[in-house]
């Protein structure tokens, strides 16, 4: 797996834990992770079993890598080398109900709650530095009419390659970028 793919699917489920976290409080649309429970499913798929009540869907949609002068950002560390660069991700966040209703309430939610856990995105290296409402949309699944909407956030995420060990980290950017 590419250090990029790695980088992609932390931001993505960041975005996934923190919302199912919010949600799992939220006094209308709880979320379980037993779907009988639930009466939101949050998640990068949603299967067939959870159409009967409304879902989240998180998904990242592409990455700009931003890597300048590499041989000026290599740090020898006791493990080797070690260089960081930064990531612009975008990640889509699609709201799927059988009505409108429940589509704006919980677009509305899901825009709040970005804005509520800002610190905690960025204690994980992601900083929003753009949000962008998708239209609303109909789609015909499995002999049903679906309501769709949602927002498609633009990320800028560090982190840091270690160079001989192959690992990859996030970078807390809380202290680094004003959010």
């Amino acid at each position: 797996m590419s250090d990029n793919y790695q980088i992609c699917k932390k931001v993505r489920d960041s975005m996934i834990l923190n919302l199912r976290d919010a949600f799992s409080k939220d006094k209308k649309y709880i979320y379980d992770d037993d779907l009988k429970i639930s009466k939101i499913h949050i998640s990068d798929v949603t299967p067939m079993e959870a159409l009967k009540i409304p879902s989240i869907i998180i998904s990242t949609v592409g990455i700009d890598e931003m890597r300048y002068l590499q041989d000026d950002f290599l740090q020898e560390t006791s493990t080797g080398y070690s260089r960081s660069a930064g990531l612009n991700v975008r990640v889509s966040i699609e709201i799927l109900t059988l009505d409108t209703i429940k589509k704006d309430e919980i677009t509305d939610r899901v825009y709040q709650l970005l804005k509520d856990f800002k610190d905690i995105l960025a204690d994980n290296g992601i900083a929003i530095f753009k949000t962008d409402l998708l239209p609303e949309r109909k789609e015909f699944i499995q002999d049903r009419w679906f309501y769709k909407s949602g927002l498609t956030i633009s990320c800028y995420s560090e982190w840091i390659e270690g160079i001989v060990v192959g690992t990859v980290s996030s970078v807390n950017i809380q202290a680094s970028i004003t959010i």
